[in-house]
């Protein structure tokens, strides 16, 4: 009798336990813009000996590195930026002569712009942007999925130069502004 106890007790623990599985976790959906706030803003310095004068970027946070900002000469102490994987490209104004019509806000990034003037780096040209103003800083991505954009907020003071945010669009040939942060 006590076995048979026993045994009956044991498989009603084992059918009770059998539905008591825990749900599955379902993923965080993949939001429509990917948005990186460095807080504080990553800050080269061209006078610094500490080693600051120059960082790898992880766009996406995948563990590749996207971008290199530093330098484009110690002696010129001007930043540059040159594009690590052959399918990211930069687009960062207008050149004109000595001067540069750099990006600004809610400015649409995009296929419109001309595939000639996407770049891999900058020869120095962001020495050219307007001091203490924020200025955009255009992105694209060609990935496995197709092209996506994005935007980068640079800033140069003096002989320091910042990264304050950037934002990719998940959603491939999809635009996006200059300063957007999620889809409207």
């Amino acid at each position: 009798m006590k076995t048979l106890f026993k045994t009956i007790v044991i498989i009603l623990l084992s059918l009770l336990f059998m539905h008591c599985k825990p749900e599955p976790i379902e993923p965080e959906p993949k939001k429509a813009i990917h948005y990186v706030d460095y807080n504080p803003d990553i800050c080269f310095d061209f006078d610094d000996t500490a080693g600051l004068k120059e960082k790898y970027i992880d766009l996406f946070e995948d563990n590749i590195n996207d971008i290199f900002a530093g330098p484009y000469y110690d002696f010129l102490r001007c930043p540059q930026m040159t594009c690590l994987q052959d399918s990211i490209f930069i687009y960062y104004g207008d050149r004109r002569s000595a001067h540069l019509d750099p990006i600004l806000e809610n400015v649409e990034i995009g296929n419109y712009i001309d595939y000639r003037i996407w770049k891999q780096y900058t020869n120095g040209e962001l020495n050219m942007i307007p001091s203490n103003t924020d200025v955009f800083v255009a992105l694209k991505f060609i990935k496995k999925d197709g092209t996506h954009f994005g935007w980068m907020r640079i800033n140069t003071v003096g002989h320091r130069f910042f990264i304050k945010d950037y934002a990719i669009h998940n959603t491939v040939e999809a635009t996006i502004l200059t300063g957007q942060k999620e889809k409207k």
